[in-house]
């Protein structure tokens, strides 16, 4: 066998192995189940393809008084997300603010009466007052102060329905006294950050809450805290949907018999074993 003929079978054994595919080529990745098909960013939205627009805001303004569940009535839009980014404060550095910020307003209050200018007085006391309860409730670790991110997805199939939704979520807001902004040119951070991986890319929007307002931003009105047969306990406050509890139901929705019962004093608190 010549050189030559020797060369040309090698090469026609490499074609061989280049050809030849791996079985686990064709696997999906995680990666590739959860990419889109496409990704393009515009001043006010997201385009990821087969018609999936996203637009997402970040909340401004707060209502001056946080209730429970106040934020549940935005999962009635339908198609949003609502992720939620804290950072616990120091303790230290919160009451020494916080005592700065005390002392400039006594000082204002006591300028204003030596004037007889009694007409910011009220106002001026009731924030004194205000400052000097939390101050004293985080000096003795009773309460503690958090900086709190909330960020909001719309998802929807056209973009007239996407404009259609973020009007109606800034006039459910509105209600409640609150107020977003869109993230102009800055929709793919604003995306990143509403995904679950704590993993914030805007900045500059967090606000001051405590542990009482920040365990106020969870969502409760869920028409699942109940089984399907069982024991009448009661009404869900938030959905007025009958409430069942079956303590033998199984897994996966209960894995044992124990259970606990919250309430207030007074409520009949029942255990079922």
């Amino acid at each position: 066998m010549s050189e030559e003929q020797i060369n040309l079978k090698k090469q026609k054994k490499n074609n061989k192995k280049e050809e030849s595919k791996s079985l686990f080529d064709n696997i999906p990745s995680l990666m590739s189940l959860i990419i889109p098909d496409a990704l393009e960013e515009s001043v006010d939205k997201l385009y990821f393809g087969a018609n999936r627009y996203t637009r997402s805001f970040v909340l401004t303004v707060y209502p001056t008084e946080i209730y429970l569940g106040w934020l549940d009535d935005l999962f009635n839009i339908g198609e949003i997300s609502i992720s939620i980014l804290s950072e616990s404060a120091y303790n230290g550095e919160v009451i020494r603010q916080l005592t700065q910020k005390v002392t400039a307003l006594q000082s204002e209050y006591m300028v204003y009466e030596n004037q007889g200018n009694i007409y910011h007085l009220p106002e001026l006391e009731s924030m004194i007052t205000d400052y000097e309860y939390m101050r004293k409730l985080i000096q003795t670790q009773n309460d503690k102060l958090f900086y709190v991110t909330i960020l909001l997805s719309l998802h929807c199939k056209t973009k007239k329905e996407l404009n259609e939704k973020t009007e109606i979520l800034e006039s459910e807001l509105s209600k409640k006294s609150s107020q977003i902004r869109g993230l102009s040119f800055r929709q793919l951070d604003g995306f990143k950050s509403v995904l679950p991986l704590n993993n914030l890319k805007i900045n500059g929007y967090d606000k001051n809450l405590t542990a009482s307002g920040f365990s106020a931003l969870f969502p409760i009105a869920s028409p699942d805290l109940s089984h399907s047969n069982g024991i009448y306990l009661g009404t869900n406050l938030f959905t007025s949907s009958p409430v069942y509890l079956n303590s033998f139901i199984g897994p996966p929705m209960l894995n044992n018999q124990h259970i606990t019962i919250f309430g207030i004093p007074g409520s009949r608190k029942i255990c079922c074993y």
